[in-house]
């Protein structure tokens, strides 16, 4: 595939009880394993035995999140499936436009690795997403971490959120979906992480469900709760104002999908 298409580290989606909503694997990393690409090559493998494979290059990727431009991207992704057990891992690299790793969340390494299993009615889900930025520091030309919703920029004047140059974190996360019947499908998970250099850590606890009327008609709902500490400011909703650093936040939505 040529062109423009979600990053490889969306396949984060396939084992996420909360398929990557906006409370979901997403939220306690900004974002970091969303992204899109553009002027990319990508390759996905037919099953090999119950091994799929994919390979990712992005160049000169435009303005990248927040302050840092990302420039270039590389990634890898793997599945290998044992009957009802399921197997995963990505790796990937994003860089700034000088090929450096100054920001966790928009210029950084990361892998995740994960596993579901599928044991009807019931699936249970596992995962660990790790990320580096070996040049975050602030004397390494390192930009400042910051929420997506923030309305103010990290260490300026009157804004309540600290400069935090964090070089490293890690998120783990378990979650189940049931199956209730044909129409009905409930979700639960928890999410947690910590980022080192005095970034704070968090939880964050989501249940929701979805309710398909028709074919085409799917009605959703989910909420979850943000549990901060330290310097860490996430949202309930990743997109939502955060709290002040070290406070918890609530959220909730609600929708419909109609296929036409």
């Amino acid at each position: 595939m040529l062109g423009k298409d979600l990053f490889i580290d969306n396949d984060v989606y396939n084992f996420d009880p909360m398929i990557q909503e906006n409370m979901s694997t997403a939220t306690l990393v900004y974002g970091r394993n969303w992204g899109g690409a553009s002027d990319m090559v990508e390759y996905r493998s037919p099953a090999l035995y119950g091994l799929h494979l994919g390979l990712m290059a992005a160049f000169d990727n435009g303005s990248g999140y927040y302050s840092t431009r990302v420039s270039n991207a590389y990634g890898v992704s793997g599945e290998y499936d044992i009957g009802d057990l399921s197997l995963y891992g990505i790796y990937d690299e994003v860089q700034d436009t000088h090929g450096h790793y100054t920001n966790l969340y928009s210029a950084s390494k990361e892998w995740i690795a994960g596993a579901t299993y599928n044991f009807q009615p019931v699936e249970f889900f596992a995962g660990i997403e790790g990320l580096s930025a070996p040049n975050g520091a602030q004397a390494d030309g390192g930009t400042p971490i910051q929420n997506p919703g923030a309305p103010y920029a990290p260490g300026s004047a009157g804004s309540p959120y600290a400069a935090v140059y964090a070089t490293s974190a890690y998120m783990g996360w378990l979650g189940a979906v049931w199956s209730v019947s044909q129409h009905v499908t409930l979700r639960g998970a928890w999410y947690h992480t910590s980022i080192n250099d005095h970034g704070g850590n968090a939880s964050l606890f989501t249940a929701g469900g979805e309710y398909s009327f028709t074919p085409n008609l799917l009605l959703y709902a989910t909420a979850g709760e943000v549990v901060n500490s330290g310097h860490a400011d996430f949202s309930a909703d990743i997109y939502s104002p955060p709290a002040a650093p070290g406070h918890n936040q609530f959220a909730g939505f609600v929708g419909a999908s109609i296929k036409f």
